[in-house]
């Protein structure tokens, strides 16, 4: 059997190395925009909103169906452009392709990065991102009455008018998302043309190889079954050659003078060398060699890139945890207070982020080690209707003194007034994201009264310095000071909402002001998404629910270990919500603790919520209660909603704990859901309660009012 020619003639040099090299760097800047634009969308940053945009102007179908499907028990998925798998995989394939990426320019400045594997690598990467297109671009016919047959509206339309002018800056992230995935399939494209070309031997050159190839076999095999030829020798006539391999052969035999040949003429060299004819196979043997040389060295070659791409990864990973161990790094990654995702909106006019005029109002804070922390007012919109006009009139933007305000003279001369103060989670600023909507159902349950007020720690937004444990917990207390204090609001009517990161500052505050004396309680506190602690948050963290980071390490108990102790910020929350709880139920003051978390949170698993809630229940015992048994109580006790999810209350004579799992709502949209609002209602509700009941005891006995609110 012949071996194919390719295989032996495969060209391991590029003809063009500069236009290589030239689009190795085309594609870094193309890489890191489709790293940074998916990132940011991912999990759910503007894709539902853009469904529910489309369904407004009867663009496509309404994102409500799935709602009326799962009520009725009817199988229903989403439309391709608006499924959470198009986010994620978009994520999953921008951080693959910065791998390949530092992979390729380190094969190529070690000479390594072959054509064949420039081939095989483009390949993939351009059905990766085609995938993408095609899933971008999907069309969405699931309702027949509003068919997309085409590319989504953001797609196919200008990002303007009639579009939501707090949609239109998403717009054109999603345009040059899918504009840079379809510039990544032409660059991908063309690299693999490039390979091509390079592998694709001319005409001459395969000729010529195939002639040398002719000339070498015909060269070793006839000449086994031929005669030596006899030449002319010196005196005494014509002798066979003698050359230094019959030499050797004749002084084996013990003879070395005569020539093998003498007498031995017309017998094939084969049975001089001791070969019969049983054992010799001709050429045959031969080729059935070359196929395994072949085959060993292709192994050889898989193995050693195999063998590169693995040092590569090792060496990157290592890289990446030594950069982990460094706190400027570290926090960095922690806080991601860097990425702001305001996309070219001025925080001062928050209109552009769609609040009505003055309905918001931006100003400062001053924190306890000297700086400025920015924050916003929201006014519940009954409260802005009542006084429209008046606010209208008022100047609007950054207010240099709130208290000359109208918005905060409402806040602090209402006694009737509710304020919940909003701690965000990492990256971005006060207008990023799911946190605008998450104002509206803070408010939605009593509109005339319950204002929010949210702000950026220290390094988000315009809010100066670095962020640290210490300091974000430093400034919320500065913010709870600041409502008090200036706004007048008693804690009896301030409530904290906190999500992710938020929730550890929330319990770090919360515990703050438990522990005084005498002890500060606020109306509760509602926890979405928390963590358990840093370190066991890193542990389980996976980018875009599939890729992890330190995950693979905690095979290795001791290894892990050893790199948690590089943690900076450990954000005990497990700790502290324990002894939050043990403080209250010392002092016999009533606390209110609703956590909530979705089963598709693909950022915080929502199996910290069970543990961070375990903690809290079993500091309100005195001999405590095992994960294990606080299990078996909820089988029992916990009230299951089927596909809304499921509740456990844990009461005692002095508080309330709540867990809300929810089947849906990943790790920012469940913020803006009836389930925020429901909470917000209860703890305010149940509040009430308690001051009225205390009221009319203390009217029995004639004693001052427990609490004007």
């Amino acid at each position: 059997m012949r071996v194919p020619s390719f295989l032996s003639s495969i060209p391991r040099q590029w003809r063009t190395p500069k236009l290589v090299v030239g689009l190795f760097v085309f594609e870094i800047p193309l890489t890191i925009a489709a790293l940074a634009l998916f990132g940011i969308a991912q999990p759910d940053l503007y894709r539902t909103r853009f469904w529910q945009e489309g369904a407004d102007h009867g663009w496509n179908s309404n994102p409500n169906q799935l709602i009326y499907a799962i009520a009725n028990y009817r199988p229903i998925k989403a439309p391709l452009p608006w499924r959470q798998f198009t986010t994620n995989y978009n994520v999953v394939i921008s951080v693959l392709s910065v791998f390949i990426l530092l992979c390729k320019g380190i094969m190529f400045i070690t000479s390594v990065f072959h054509p064949l594997v420039s081939l095989l690598a483009h390949a993939a990467l351009v059905i990766l991102f085609a995938i993408s297109i095609h899933n971008q671009a999907g069309p969405d016919m699931s309702d027949p009455a509003h068919p997309q047959p085409g590319a989504p509206w953001y797609i196919t339309r200008k990002c303007g008018p009639p579009v939501s002018s707090d949609l239109i800056g998403y717009c054109k992230q999603a345009k040059a998302a899918f504009a840079v995935t379809i510039l990544m399939v032409a660059l991908f494209t063309t690299q693999m043309i490039l390979t091509l070309i390079t592998l694709w031997s001319s005409r001459q050159s395969r000729s010529a190889h195939g002639s040398r190839t002719s000339d070498k076999e015909s060269a070793q095999a006839p000449w086994e079954m031929m005669e030596a030829r006899r030449t002319p020798g010196t005196a005494g006539g014509l002798k066979s050659p003698t050359t230094p391999r019959t030499t050797a052969f004749n002084t084996l035999s013990g003879n070395g003078k005569a020539p093998v040949r003498q007498g031995n003429q017309g017998i094939p060299l084969r049975h001089h060398i001791g070969m019969g004819e049983e054992t010799y196979q001709g050429p045959s043997r031969r080729h059935t060699g070359l196929q395994i040389v072949m085959t060993g060295t292709m192994i050889n070659l898989l193995f050693k890139y195999a063998s590169i791409s693995a040092a590569v990864f090792v060496g990157l990973y290592a890289g990446l945890l030594g950069l982990l161990t460094t706190s400027s790094f570290q926090a960095h990654v922690v806080y991601l207070h860097k990425i702001q995702m305001t996309w070219f909106k001025d925080l001062d006019v928050p209109e552009t982020f769609g609040f009505l005029r003055s309905q918001t109002t931006p100003f400062s804070i001053q924190s306890s080690t000297g700086g400025t922390l920015y924050a916003w007012h929201v006014l519940p919109i009954e409260l802005y209707r009542q006084h429209e006009s008046a606010l209208v009139a008022e100047p609007s933007g950054f207010a240099s003194d709130i208290t000359s305000r109208l918005a905060f003279k409402l806040l602090r001369d209402d006694h009737d007034a509710r304020l919940i103060i909003h701690m965000h989670g990492a990256g971005g600023t006060v207008g990023s994201g799911y946190r605008v909507p998450n104002y509206r159902a803070l408010s939605a349950g009593q509109p005339k009264t319950i204002h929010v007020l949210t702000f950026d720690y220290r390094g988000f937004g315009r809010s100066r310095g670095t962020p640290s444990e210490r300091g974000l917990c430093l400034d919320a207390i500065a913010v709870v000071d600041w409502a008090t204090n200036v706004a007048g609001i008693p804690p009896s009517r301030i409530l904290i909402f906190s999500q992710s990161l938020g929730t550890a500052v929330s319990l770090a505050v919360s515990k703050h002001f438990a522990l005084q004396s005498p002890p500060v309680m606020f109306a509760g506190s509602i926890l979405v998404a928390p963590f358990v602690d840093m370190a066991t948050l890193v542990a389980t963290y996976r980018i875009a629910g599939f890729i992890p980071i330190l995950s693979p390490l905690t095979r290795f108990p001791l290894l892990f270990n050893y790199l948690s102790t590089f943690i900076q910020d450990k954000w005990l929350s497990k700790h502290r919500i324990a002894e939050y709880i043990r403080a209250s139920e010392a002092n016999g003051q009533k606390y209110r603790l609703t956590l909530i978390h979705a089963e598709d949170d693909h950022d915080i698993p929502w199996s910290h919520t069970k543990v961070v809630f375990w903690h809290a229940v079993n500091a309100t015992l005195p001999r405590g209660i095992t994960y294990d048994q606080l299990d078996g109580v909820k089988k029992k006790s916990k009230s299951d909603l089927g596909a809304a999810g499921s509740i456990m209350e844990w009461r005692t004579k002095n508080g309330v704990i709540r867990e809300e799992i929810l089947k849906t709502g990943l790790h920012d949209v469940v913020m803006g859901s009836p389930v925020v609002t429901m909470a917000v209602m209860r703890i305010f509700e149940e509040r009430r309660s308690q001051v009225t009941s205390n009221n009319a005891i203390y009217k029995e006995r004639n004693l001052p009012l427990y609490d004007r609110s």
